[in-house]
C-alpha cells in the first residue's frame, strides 16, 4: 500500500501545478497543490486511526468513514487517479461497506486496468458479498480483449498510432521513388519492403480503434454497482411495480445498465435477470 500512496502523492503535485506567463507556479496552483495534500494527509490518518481502533469498535469505523470522506472530497477537486481509487476502496472496504468498495476499485480499473493490487483487492470486496450472483461480473464490461490492448494507456495507443501512421506514408513514399529499379529487386527486399507498410499499416490502424473503443465503451455498455444493503428489482421503473425478482439484490452485485429513465435504471444482472431499481440505490461505474 506504501508505493500506493507514494505514487499517488507524487501524482497530486503534478496535477495541482499551474505555470504563469513567467515560468512560475501559480498562486491559485500552489493553493490546489496545498489542499490536495492535506486532504491526502487527512485521509491516511484517518485510515491509520481506524486501523488502530477495536476491529468492528464505532472509533473503528469512524476512521474509516472519515478517511473515505476525504478520499472523496480530493476526487471532488479534480483528481482522477488510479491510486486515489485504490485507497478510498481500501477504506470503504475496511469500513463494511462493499459497494462502495467494489465501485471504487472498478473506478481505479478503468485507470490501471492490470494492476494486480487492484485486481486483489477488489476479489477480496466480491468475496464478501452477501448474496452474490453468480457469473463472470468481467462480462459486463469490455472483458479479456480489452484488458489486453488497455496494457497501453489511451495516449501511448494514440501516440504510436500516429507514429506508425506517418511510418506507413514515409515507407509508402520511399518505395514508390526506387519503384523503377522494382524489377531487378531481390525478393527477401521486396518482402522487407510489404512486411514494413502491413506492419505499420495494422498498428496504426488497431491502436485508433482501440482508442475509439475505449471512448464510445462507457456509453456503449455501461455498468454499475448496488450501493445499498437490499434492493428490490421491479419489473417496472415505479414503486407501484411487483417484483421481478424474488429475492432483494445486496450490496456490491455488479449489473449492466440497460435503459434510463428519470430515476430509474432497467438493469441486466450478471445471470442474465433484468429489472428496475432506482438510480439511487447503485452508481454507475
Amino acid at each position: 500500500m506504501s508505493r500506493w500512496r507514494i505514487t499517488m502523492i507524487a501524482g497530486l503535485v503534478v496535477l495541482g501545478i499551474g505555470w504563469n506567463a513567467n515560468g512560475l507556479p501559480t498562486e491559485k496552483a500552489s493553493s490546489d497543490v496545498s489542499t490536495r495534500s492535506r486532504l491526502a494527509q487527512s485521509a491516511e490518518q484517518a485510515y491509520l486511526d481506524g486501523i488502530d481502533g477495536i476491529s468492528g469498535s464505532t472509533a473503528a469505523q469512524a476512521g474509516f468513514d472519515r478517511s473515505a470522506d476525504a478520499w472523496n472530497a480530493l476526487i471532488e477537486t479534480g483528481v482522477d487517479d488510479a491510486a486515489v481509487w485504490f485507497n478510498l476502496g481500501n477504506a470503504y472496504l475496511r469500513g463494511g461497506r462493499i459497494g462502495e468498495a467494489i465501485l471504487a476499485y472498478r473506478r481505479g480499473q478503468r485507470l490501471s486496468p492490470t494492476n494486480d493490487d487492484l485486481a486483489a483487492n477488489l476479489a477480496v470486496a466480491r468475496a464478501k458479498i452477501v448474496r452474490p450472483i453468480e457469473a463472470d461480473a468481467n462480462d459486463l464490461d469490455f472483458g479479456d480483449a480489452a484488458a489486453g490492448w488497455r496494457i497501453l494507456s489511451v495516449e501511448a495507443r494514440w501516440w504510436l498510432g500516429i507514429v506508425a501512421w506517418i511510418g506507413f506514408w514515409v515507407l509508402l513514399l520511399i518505395r514508390k521513388t526506387v519503384a523503377r529499379r522494382r524489377d531487378e529487386e531481390a525478393e527477401s527486399r521486396s518482402a522487407f519492403w510489404r512486411g514494413g507498410l502491413l506492419t505499420t499499416c495494422v498498428v496504426a490502424i488497431l491502436c485508433f480503434t482501440t482508442v475509439g473503443l475505449d471512448a464510445i465503451a462507457p456509453n456503449w455498455r455501461p455498468v454499475g454497482v448496488v450501493i445499498e444493503p437490499e434492493v428490490l428489482v421491479r419489473s417496472g421503473n415505479g414503486d407501484g411495480f411487483e417484483a421481478a425478482i424474488e429475492e432483494p439484490i445486496t450490496a456490491g452485485v455488479e449489473f449492466r445498465i440497460l435503459e434510463a429513465r428519470p430515476g430509474w435504471w432497467r438493469i441486466e444482472l450478471p445471470d442474465g435477470s433484468q429489472g428496475w431499481i432506482p438510480t439511487s440505490d447503485g452508481a454507475r461505474v
